[in-house]
């Protein structure tokens, strides 16, 4: 049984089309790769939802509005059906005057989990100003670690991860981010 999520799609990155905008990001170097999952949301205090699929390592977005800023990021799904953790988000305002690629995160922070209280999935976003190491923990009330959501170096951005609680018991855990020097915990409350 494969329950091995592919790599992560490294390099995410959006620059403007006549009327789309366009993304592009590298190749994951994963034998059983079966295609990318591209997800957008319009604020980074919002969950975002998946746009579309593709087997390429480009897409673009032509339902998109004057005036509105867009935020990207990009996932791998496996033939088991094994998704990646999502990619560095890339976002995008489309202007009447041109496009600009939007500003990288001013300070690190951890957003309370949404939804919250949960079953089984929620989401868990946080914001890194600079490229760092990232750990992101799951812990239970009595403080054992239930999960690593999120182990290794990321690029600066806004991020986003989910958590599948499937296979642990109802009740009040904590996330840990550790970014860099940053460290900040929050609660959350899974209900089955």
């Amino acid at each position: 049984m494969d329950n091995l999520a592919p790599s992560t799609p490294k390099g995410l990155t959006a620059a403007s089309g006549d009327t789309s905008v366009n993304l592009d990001w590298n190749a994951i170097p994963d034998e059983d790769f079966r295609y990318y999952a591209v997800y957008r949301r319009t604020d980074p205090d919002t969950t975002s939802s998946l746009l579309g699929t593709t087997i390429d390592t480009f897409y673009s977005d032509s339902d998109v509005l004057w005036g509105s800023t867009y935020y990207y990021q990009v996932s791998a799904f496996d033939f088991a059906g094994n998704e990646s953790i999502r990619s560095n988000e890339a976002g995008w305002e489309v202007g009447v005057y041109g496009n600009r690629d939007v500003d990288l995160p001013e300070s690190f922070s951890l957003s309370q989990n949404y939804p919250n209280p949960f079953n089984p999935v929620t989401e868990i976003r946080y914001a890194l100003p600079k490229d760092c190491q990232v750990r992101l923990e799951v812990y239970s009330i009595l403080g054992q670690r239930v999960a690593t959501l999120v182990e290794g170096t990321q690029e600066a951005g806004y991020k986003a991860v989910r958590w599948d609680a499937s296979g642990v018991a109802s009740g009040i855990y904590f996330y840990r981010l550790q970014a860099g020097s940053f460290v900040e915990s929050k609660k959350m409350i899974l209900l089955k």
